[in-house]
């Protein structure tokens, strides 16, 4: 039992370090993007940004909405979660439509 814990506590301290080193060094490469503006920190992107996350907020409590008309006056909370893995992917058809209509604009 002792080796075992020894191992347990081994392990522990392991995956604490790879979560340290993994933060620090996406912290630095996120600081690298948004200076060298690159990634998510593009010049279309951040233009872009301001629709796509009035749309994305409008779909969101739409979908929180819709959730709760359906399930509070059915009870029915076991099935009605299925709303939520369907509207993550829809979220995904909604945004690249977005994107589209943006793009046909410029």
């Amino acid at each position: 039992d002792y080796i075992l814990c020894c191992m347990v506590g081994i392990l522990f301290f392991i995956v604490a370090t790879a979560v340290y080193l993994f933060v620090r060094v996406g912290m630095i490469k996120g600081s690298y993007d948004r200076l060298l503006q690159e990634g998510d920190y593009t010049v279309e992107k951040k233009k872009n940004s301001p629709v796509t996350q009035r749309v994305s907020t409008i779909y969101w409590l739409s979908v929180v909405a819709i959730y709760l008309a359906v399930s509070l006056p059915q009870n029915r909370w076991g099935t009605t979660w299925v709303i939520w893995p369907v509207a993550g992917v829809l979220f995904a058809v909604v945004i690249t439509i977005t994107k589209m209509i943006m793009k046909a604009e410029d």
